[in-house]
């Protein structure tokens, strides 16, 4: 119970700093408001969200990161603009894309370290000896070191074949070996110390083991998804929450605070789904041992 409750009391810090934290880009980028007047703004907006609207431009097809970019008029009021639509439900869709990237991005590297945990778990123990520099790899080093090889086998594919998604399909393959490198630096090294029993071969086995490796280092995993998605998706030009975050955090700061809210619930669910899964090993533990004592 009382981890429950923590988990609320974060929720709610969470929700605060984010708010907190939203005017910061808008304050740094645009000098023409302080800080307080923005985050009266975000809060008014807050009271009266159904007000809240987006103005309709085609940035997608500007080179933000390739040329010097300057938002137009960026003092001028979100809701004033000439041509808009309002905030909900347009950013379903692009929530929706973001997520399934995210989602999938999960997915594949779980499904590409549980190979990888099979394969070493079959290589001779003095064989197996011979890949324990992996995890003396930093971590950061690695991921980038396996994004950039996969973006450079993309576009090098892409240069002789075209086909639909290929952006998405970059952002998630890429953004799936953040998965492979923990999974190489955390489980990996479980498996070349666990003794060799029959149930290391069992796929319940391989699961959970790599599930709660990942689980316990989700932080890392989730802060560098999200930074790998911030960059790729502007780079890129795909549609998607972040690129709008990017795209209106000066003239829209309540549109960072939205787009923030949004992306910490998926964290927080994996925060939650990592309290329940220490909760009900707790209890199995018990329940095993209170059976063992009676015997």
């Amino acid at each position: 119970m009382s981890s429950i409750i923590s988990y609320v009391y974060r929720f709610l810090l969470g929700f605060i700093a984010i708010i907190l934290i939203s005017p910061i880009p808008a304050v740094l980028l645009n000098n023409k408001q302080s800080y307080f007047e923005v985050l009266y703004t975000i809060i008014n907006h807050l009271v009266h969200f159904r007000s809240i609207s987006i103005p309709m431009t085609d940035w997608i097809h500007e080179s933000f990161f390739f040329s010097s970019y300057q938002p137009h008029d960026i003092s001028k009021s979100f809701d004033l603009h000439e041509s808009s639509t309002p905030l909900f439900p347009y950013i379903w869709k692009l929530y929706f894309l973001s997520m399934m990237r995210f989602l999938l991005s999960l997915t594949i590297g779980f499904l590409i370290s549980l190979r990888i945990g099979r394969l070493f778990i079959k290589l001779s123990p003095k064989n197996r000896k011979r890949f324990s520099f992996l995890r003396w790899i930093p971590f950061s080093f690695g991921t980038v070191l396996l994004q950039c090889i996969v973006m450079t086998l993309f576009l090098f594919t892409a240069s002789y074949i075209s086909f639909p998604y290929f952006s998405s399909l970059l952002i998630i393959c890429s953004t799936s070996m953040i998965i492979i490198i923990q999974a190489i630096k955390t489980w990996i090294p479980f498996l070349y110390t666990v003794q060799e029993t029959t149930h290391v071969h069992d796929s319940a086995f391989f699961s959970n083991t790599l599930f709660t490796s990942l689980l316990a280092s989700h932080k890392s995993i989730v802060s560098s998804i999200l930074i790998s998605f911030i960059y790729m998706e502007c780079i890129f030009h795909v549609n998607g929450l972040f690129q709008l975050i990017v795209q209106y955090c000066v003239s829209s700061p309540i549109l960072v605070t939205i787009g923030l809210l949004l992306l910490y619930i998926p964290y927080m669910l994996i925060s939650l789904l990592q309290i329940l899964w220490k909760r009900n090993r707790h209890i199995a533990h018990i329940h095993t041992l209170s059976r063992t004592t009676i015997k």
